[in-house]
């Protein structure tokens, strides 16, 4: 029987991993885990997010920890939703899966699609696209989807007239 280094459960009703673990694996899991404050003690707590059950399932085959059922259940359910989400995004960026079209006055370049499909699928998306390949219309093509509203555009003082334009240029409706 492999050795246990610690335990984990899963407090559904907080939506978040709890962590026990001997001292030295507890090092190693906050290297791991960086958002893991490095002077938590005892026990560590983990959000519950696809991507941190992925991370877990992978540091538990180096450090096995007892798990019950109903947490190890979640892990793998959590952990498959972050396959799946990655497995789209590189279709995406491969270009094998086409962005769904957004219906605007003025239609959006294929990697405008991608953009704004990778951000519905991710959640978030740092946009850094040099002045002028079309920040604003990927802003535009994401708040096009009625459940990306209510939104709230942040930007220079300058630009708000320009966001104005946009706007009017590509949905008119907005």
């Amino acid at each position: 029987m492999k050795k246990k280094y610690g335990k984990i459960d899963f407090k559904s009703e907080d939506r978040r991993w709890e962590i026990d673990c001997e001292a030295h694996v507890a090092l190693r899991f906050k290297r791991v885990f960086a958002r893991v404050s490095e002077t938590s003690f005892g026990t560590h707590t983990l959000s519950d997010t696809a991507d941190n059950a992925r991370d877990l399932e992978w540091f538990l085959e180096r450090y096995p920890m007892e798990l019950t059922p109903r947490a190890k259940a979640h892990m793998r359910r959590r952990a498959d939703e972050h396959r799946e989400q990655a497995s789209v995004v590189e279709r995406l960026l491969s270009g094998r899966k086409r962005a769904k079209p957004i219906e605007l006055a003025m239609p959006l370049r294929e990697y405008q699609l991608v953009a704004v499909s990778m951000v519905r699928l991710v959640k978030g998306l740092l946009l850094a696209d040099d002045v002028g390949l079309g920040k604003s219309a990927v802003g535009i093509g994401l708040i096009a989807h009625p459940d990306a509203r209510p939104a709230l555009i942040v930007t220079l003082t300058h630009l708000p007239t320009q966001w104005r334009a946009e706007i009017a240029k590509f949905a008119p409706g907005l």
